[in-house]
């Protein structure tokens, strides 16, 4: 068992999600406790819950993708944890998850429009990773379902059900709150799709030579790298900046903390950064992704301590559980010292 859990967020690369996902989509949360007016106890229950089904989703996701993939990894000479565990450790560690992504809906208010997503969400894993279906490695399909799972389903299940919580927060005083919040969604979803398609662009055209050692079907060993580095530019990135334009033109009608962080990042880079020669994947990386892990959660927490001070808790909470910009200056302070 001690081996089990030592390879969780090691060698299973669970670590990957928490990083690098996690702090994203949580963000949706804070924003609709925010144009909700949730309050801070029930937001607060909820956020614990939120977090129990985005590990679960996540874990099992990131396990089956895995174990699917054992022999493509075998051949590319690319490690793979699961292949090292018993089958028996497979299936059990795929339970505990698919159980932490189910429970907490339970207890959440639910619609069946929100179910629907939620089993969509699920089916999609199998039908990304598992045979016969596989649609990882059909080119299209393979990245428009990565960038539907990983990124845009989810973010839109978070809106939904939390603005269900707003609702029956207010005693069902706001039922027309998602019919009115529709451009806030629209521009979500579309940022967080594009968002997915640049992301697993860019992850294909970095693993290109190990899938075309073990003969694995991608958009990039398909149509090569100059055409994956076309749709990149020409199409994945522009779509997800004026998706992510139009998110923060409706955010700033509640807020103008949201606006106001991005340049203040922008700030920060000029200091620190000074004069770097940029790539496309390093502009990605540098430019969005810094800011939606560590700057955009802190926005919408401060955002929410503005409307109720008490949200300073479920602040640091955020700071310790989550990479952020105060965590990255705290840690550098600790080495120097």
């Amino acid at each position: 068992m001690n081996y089990l859990f030592q390879n969780l967020f090691g060698k299973l690369r669970l670590s990957d999600p928490w990083n690098y996902k996690v702090p994203v989509l949580i963000t949706v949360t804070y924003i609709v406790m925010l144009l909700g007016y949730i309050p801070f106890f029930i937001a607060f229950k909820y956020f614990g819950l939120s977090l129990i089904t985005i590990i679960g989703i996540a874990g099992y996701a990131y396990l089956l993708n895995d174990w699917a993939d054992i022999k493509k990894d075998a051949a590319a000479s690319k490690p793979n944890a699961m292949a090292a565990l018993p089958v028996s450790a497979r299936i059990s560690l795929l339970l505990i998850f698919f159980v932490l992504a189910l429970l907490p809906w339970f207890f959440f208010p639910y619609n069946f429009q929100n179910i629907c997503l939620l089993g969509f969400e699920l089916l999609l894993f199998l039908l990304y990773a598992a045979p016969p279906f596989r649609l990882k490695e059909m080119p299209l399909a393979g990245i428009l379902t990565d960038a539907l799972y990983a990124h845009a389903l989810p973010a839109l299940l978070a809106a939904l059900t939390f603005f269900e919580i707003a609702e029956i927060s207010h005693n069902n005083k706001i039922h027309l709150m998602v019919l009115l919040n529709l451009p806030f969604l629209v521009s979500l979803t579309g940022w967080q799709f594009f968002l997915g398609i640049r992301n697993i662009l860019l992850h294909q055209l970095q693993d290109i030579d190990n899938d075309l050692v073990s003969a694995t079907r991608t958009f990039a060993t398909r149509f090569g790298k100059d055409i994956t580095r076309k749709w990149l530019v020409y199409f994945a990135l522009p779509a997800e900046l004026i998706f992510l334009i139009a998110f923060f033109v409706c955010l700033s009608y509640y807020s103008f903390i949201f606006p106001a962080a991005y340049l203040l990042f922008a700030f920060y880079l000029f200091i620190t950064k000074g004069n770097m020669a940029l790539s496309i994947r390093r502009f990605c990386y540098i430019f969005l992704d810094d800011f939606y892990m560590d700057w955009f959660p802190l926005a919408a927490l401060v955002a929410l301590m503005i409307v109720d001070w008490r949200f300073v808790f479920l602040f640091l909470g955020h700071v310790c559980l989550f990479r952020n910009i105060l965590k990255q200056h705290f840690k550098k302070l600790l080495i120097r010292n």
